[in-house]
């Protein structure tokens, strides 16, 4: 059964993307403006922690990886790792052409919907706001609701549910994805509820990990956004054949 649109192409909606480089621009003059010490590292840590995540969301690797470089810096090479990523943002700035992500379109709409299908529902976990923005976009496009959190200690208190859970693991600040996972998966109400754990690229060890506690399944950062639909479709046909 067609709970989640799978002949319409998920795209980006360029306005999100127009709005991440906007907001690169005001966070590149913060950041170059912030004296790097032991006062403002976890706040730099933070902020390379979002732009990791991101960069490559959006279509900017390099941004991205950048980031990753300053969030794993011991402080004595944070400057240099610091310079590496400000050169980066002031380069994408500098660009100005939103329009490279890869899939990006001119408004994101979906332009059809399968007639009698019920709509899929699915909660994100996610502190990135921009990030958070975007998953849902890709998802809305293929006719799934989102409801989304910030915290892993919003979304427990909120005691929601949905068809499928996608969940962050590196949740600034707080629990992270791991205990909100393992605190489902210990909960009668959310034990059998599917649940789709965002990792960093390269994060085989948190893969590992997010099995062995009980997830369905992984999206890796940067994601494909066919992909993550896939893997949505999937978890909520599996669903629906259950009930």
């Amino acid at each position: 059964m067609g709970y989640v649109n799978e002949r319409r192409t998920p795209k980006i909606r360029q306005d999100l993307v127009d709005d991440y480089v906007r907001n690169l621009r005001e966070k590149l003059v913060v950041l170059e403006r912030l004296e790097l010490g032991p006062a403002t590292l976890e706040r730099v840590r933070n902020e390379a922690h979002l732009l990791h995540g991101s960069g490559g969301l959006f279509g900017y690797p390099e941004i991205s990886r950048a980031a990753a470089r300053v969030e794993e810096a011991e402080p004595p090479q944070l400057p240099e790792a610091m310079r590496e990523l400000l050169a980066v943002l002031a380069l994408v700035v500098a660009r100005g052409d939103p329009d490279k992500a890869p899939f990006a379109s001119a408004d994101g709409q979906p332009k059809e919907t399968l007639a009698g299908a019920r709509s899929a529902t699915a909660i994100l976990v996610d502190d990135d706001a921009e990030a958070a923005a975007l998953v849902a976009s890709v998802l809305e496009a293929a006719g799934v609701a989102v409801r989304r959190f910030a915290s892993g200690e919003e979304f427990l208190a909120a005691d929601a549910t949905a068809d499928v859970v996608l969940v962050d693991v590196d949740l600034g600040g707080g629990i992270d994805g791991f205990e909100v996972l393992a605190r489902l998966r210990a909960s009668a109400r959310h034990a059998t509820v599917p649940v789709v754990m965002v990792t960093a690229a390269g994060g085989d060890s948190a893969v590992l990990r997010a099995f062995a506690l009980g997830a369905d399944d992984h999206v890796p950062k940067p994601f494909s956004p066919p992909a993550l639909v896939g893997c949505v479709r999937r978890l909520v046909e599996r669903g629906a054949g259950r009930s």
